[in-house]
């Protein structure tokens, strides 16, 4: 079994971005501990890579939320 992980992220305005964050497979003929679900290094690096996605869109949708008018410094 191949499991891909994705975020989508929906902005005010209802568009929508997809980021890819990683894939995990699994044999699905063998039913083992140690591969039954998601190990904790792989529950980790999924987090770390949600976490980065998350606060790069916070970050991207702040800046451009108070952004300033070159001409006129007006937010």
């Amino acid at each position: 079994m191949q499991f891909e992980i994705q975020v989508v992220c929906t902005d005010g305005a209802g568009r929508q971005t997809t980021h890819s964050l990683t894939s995990v497979t699994r044999d699905a003929a063998q039913l083992l501990p140690a591969t039954f679900g998601l190990s904790l290094a792989e529950g980790k690096s999924l987090l770390q890579q949600l976490q980065a996605v998350v606060t790069q869109q916070q970050t991207s949708a702040f800046l451009a939320a108070h952004r300033r008018c070159g001409e006129c410094e007006s937010v």
